[in-house]
């Protein structure tokens, strides 16, 4: 297993597609039908797993970055025209935002990551994931993911 976690496809997911391929191999007759049905199984739950942590990557990125409401909240508390607000207000805000990360850029999904989708959604691998994926993309740029935001 090489040690460069940049590559192009996690581990979990090519230990999926290879376990699938060993199922597929084994359907032949006189192989037993338990360890095909056993490498499908292992191949889903690695697939399931795999999606669960980018979920959870994700969410903790989130949790990192301080969510728009504030981030426009203090921005409008420091803003020097707000009359509201004046003097040590502003400073704390101010201070607040320049404090904060900036929010995560938000990335679409990999074809492989809307596969997996699918898979989860369907139960089963898709044959053409072409209108699927145009879907996801649809609601991907209507949510700014993917799109500069500048």
């Amino acid at each position: 297993m090489p040690d460069d976690k940049t590559e192009a496809q996690p581990e979990a997911l090519r230990l999926a597609d290879s376990l699938i391929g060993n199922a597929e191999i084994d359907e032949c007759e006189g192989c037993n039908p338990a360890v095909v049905a056993l490498e499908r199984s292992a191949a889903a739950e690695l697939r399931r797993q795999h999606a669960e942590i980018q979920q959870l990557k994700a969410q903790l990125s989130a949790r990192q970055a301080v969510p728009d409401g504030w981030r426009i909240a203090l921005e409008r508390l420091a803003d020097p025209r707000n009359k509201h607000f004046a003097g040590d207000a502003q400073i704390v805000a101010r201070d607040a935002l320049s404090a904060a990360p900036p929010p995560p850029e938000r990335e679409p999904l990999t074809a492989e990551q809307i596969a997996e989708l699918f898979i989860e959604m369907y139960g089963q691998e898709p044959v053409d994931i072409t209108e699927f994926a145009e879907v996801c993309g649809r609601v991907e740029a209507a949510h700014g993911i993917g799109a500069t935001n500048e």
